[in-house]
């Protein structure tokens, strides 16, 4: 089975790699003409770990990563692993550009008029996503937040240079510390990387560029209900994972961790579909395009809920100091996993359905039960 995923962002080099061990032919198009590092740290919560673990390279990431121990909430007064799928047999294709994509040929079509034939075509080309477009059937720019980021990385030495006994105490008390600060309509965050070799600092603010954002106030569950049903975004052998299906903003930290969990159930799903028996195969009526409606059918409403969150706790970071916001410090202060919140971060229920819920097995069980056979389904060589 040809597998061609286009972007080799974090979501596709997971991607690729959860496809090659299942022993599929994968080609990754990027437009970038290397491979490098873009932004700084991120994070790697539990249900991140969970899918790298499926796809054989959590042990690379937890080598080159800081472990987080402790998160401090305070008021407001990694480039080896890309080696990887290359290892692995991976065909990367750096400097090409994506102009579309030929549906009913499954084909990727390049700007030189080249053809890429596939069998499944998998758009990971982020939040400017190329394929999103033809695959929703209209063009969707990025809605600005409102917010700006500053971001820096240090390494030790230049911290030490700063001659300032706070910063150093600091940084040696908080080597496996999360630290964020929450201020009205502000809010920061300082942590170590690549294993204590960086510290990671960014700094979010209302936006002061130019805007452009235009929104229509609606009611989302009533129109859920009108349109329950309806024909599904999946559109022949064609998917999307991370920001080019689900744009989230950084609050949250699981961008990433969502565009690992997509690669991971896509792989499994279509490692599944190629090592299962045609004739079976064929005597239930399972094509490739139901093996998608799998994957959308569980990541679909996963990464909305996640992206619930996210924006939640944009909300929460930066309220301004009065009631509302001595509400929020004292449920931090008394925070459990039981807690129960109408903030997501709080909400303990919430958690456990973000990092806790395995959708790797649900995929499989599910894969299963359209073929109606028992157990949980292959078994990942990690």
């Amino acid at each position: 089975m040809k597998v061609v995923i286009v972007g080799a962002g974090l979501g596709g080099i997971a991607c690729g790699i959860a496809c090659k061990r299942q022993g599929l032919d994968v080609t990754i198009l990027e437009r970038a003409p290397e491979l490098s590092e873009i932004g700084a740290g991120i994070q790697v919560p539990a249900n991140a770990c969970r899918a790298l673990d499926y796809i054989g390279v959590f042990g690379k990431v937890k080598d080159k990563a800081t472990e987080i121990l402790t998160r401090h909430l305070r008021r407001w007064d990694n480039g080896d692993v890309l080696a990887t799928p290359a290892e692995l047999g991976v065909n990367i294709r750096t400097g090409v550009y994506v102009e579309g994509a030929d549906f009913d040929a499954t084909e990727v079509i390049l700007d030189n008029d080249e053809r890429v034939k596939a069998d499944v075509i998998i758009g990971a080309d982020g939040i400017w996503s190329t394929l999103r477009s033809q695959v929703v059937g209209e063009t969707i720019e990025p809605t600005e937040t409102g917010d700006l980021a500053y971001r820096g990385t240090f390494t030790h030495h230049q911290l030490e240079e700063l001659n300032d006994p706070e910063v150093i105490r600091f940084c040696e008390e908080n080597k496996q510390t999360l630290t964020l600060w929450l201020g009205p309509a502000k809010h920061a965050v300082f942590y170590a990387i690549r294993g204590g070799e960086l510290w990671n600092l960014v700094l979010l603010t209302p936006d002061t560029l130019k805007k452009g954002q235009r929104t229509d106030q609606g009611d989302l569950e009533e129109m859920r209900k009108e349109f329950e049903g309806w024909d599904p975004i999946s559109k022949r052998n064609v998917a999307l994972l991370g920001d080019s299906a689900h744009p989230t903003l950084p609050y949250q930290s699981q961008g990433a961790a969502m565009a690992f969990g997509d690669a991971a159930v896509l792989g499994t799903l279509l490692g599944k579909f190629h090592k299962t028996d045609k004739e079976r195969l064929a005597a239930r009526g399972m094509m490739l395009h139901n093996v998608l409606d799998i994957y959308e059918s569980l990541q679909k409403p996963y990464s909305s809920l996640n992206v619930k969150g996210a924006v939640m706790n944009r909300i929460m970071y930066h309220l301004p100091d009065g009631e509302e916001q001595q509400q929020r410090d004292l449920e931090f202060s008394t925070m459990t996993s039981e807690s129960k919140s109408e903030w997501t971060w709080i909400d303990g229920q919430y958690q456990r359905q973000i990092i806790g819920t395995d959708l790797i097995k649900m995929a499989m069980d599910k894969f299963d039960s359209k073929l109606n056979v028992s157990g949980t389904g292959l078994e990942c060589s990690l």
